[in-house]
């Protein structure tokens, strides 16, 4: 199993935030292109966030993208035009030449949103 440089922090089921080097999120886009897919996450440095996740997988469901989680695995999961979208914007932020470090978007569900489901917990996505 492949290991991806993103750091993944859990605020029990209320938010993930994905902090990654601009490889690392790009490596995360291409799991999300290519599901079914799995990696190992690194040990996450202490922060203010209880919890840390250490595997992600990705899964193809016929469903608007969801975040989960089970145990210690970020689970990503949706209709593949959901996941690309989600890929999306993680190489949007890998752009360096846009984004400094420690810029950051948020992913959350409002009611119709286009591509997040309700159940999903909210996630930002910064660079590091």
């Amino acid at each position: 199993m492949n290991r991806i440089q993103v750091y993944c922090y859990y605020d029990l089921d209320i938010e993930i935030q994905l902090k990654g080097t601009p490889d690392g999120l790009r490596e995360l886009a291409s799991l999300l292109r290519h599901p079914p897919a799995e990696a190992k996450l690194p040990e996450a440095p202490p922060t203010s966030y209880p919890a840390f996740l250490t595997h992600v997988s990705v899964r193809l469901a016929d469903t608007k993208f969801t975040l989960s989680v089970a145990s210690k695995t970020l689970i990503i999961s949706g209709g593949q035009q959901f996941l690309e979208t989600f890929a999306r914007n993680c190489l949007y932020m890998a752009n360096k030449d846009v984004h400094p470090r420690g810029d950051h978007i948020h992913e959350e569900y409002y009611p119709d949103h286009p591509y997040i489901s309700k159940e999903s917990l909210t996630c930002i996505i910064s660079i590091i």
